[in-house]
């Protein structure tokens, strides 16, 4: 089986995002279903997605560049707040 493409992100904000692989799984299964969408493969988004693509933009209000000494701690508070909200939502 051959593995799924990584997902782009070219969406306008100039971030330094963290790598793909390393963000939670819903928002990776958000941006591929938008990548889905863009390239006129895949169905418009699901409410879950846009939530998903809205946590994502946090990032750019949170995060720090890959080299910053502080990156690691940051992805790794961030991406807890981002599951813990996620887990809130999928509980309810």
């Amino acid at each position: 089986m051959q593995a799924a493409p990584v997902p782009t992100i070219t969406r306008k904000l100039n971030v330094d995002w963290p790598p793909v692989d390393r963000m939670p799984a819903h928002i990776q299964d958000a941006l591929r279903a938008g990548d889905l969408h863009d390239a006129g493969e895949g169905p418009p988004l699901t409410p879950e997605h846009v939530e998903a693509l809205m946590e994502l933009t946090s990032w750019a209000f949170n995060g720090v560049a890959h080299d910053h000494p502080q990156f690691e701690a940051r992805l790794e508070a961030w991406s807890a707040q981002v599951l813990e909200r996620h887990g809130q939502r999928t509980a309810a």
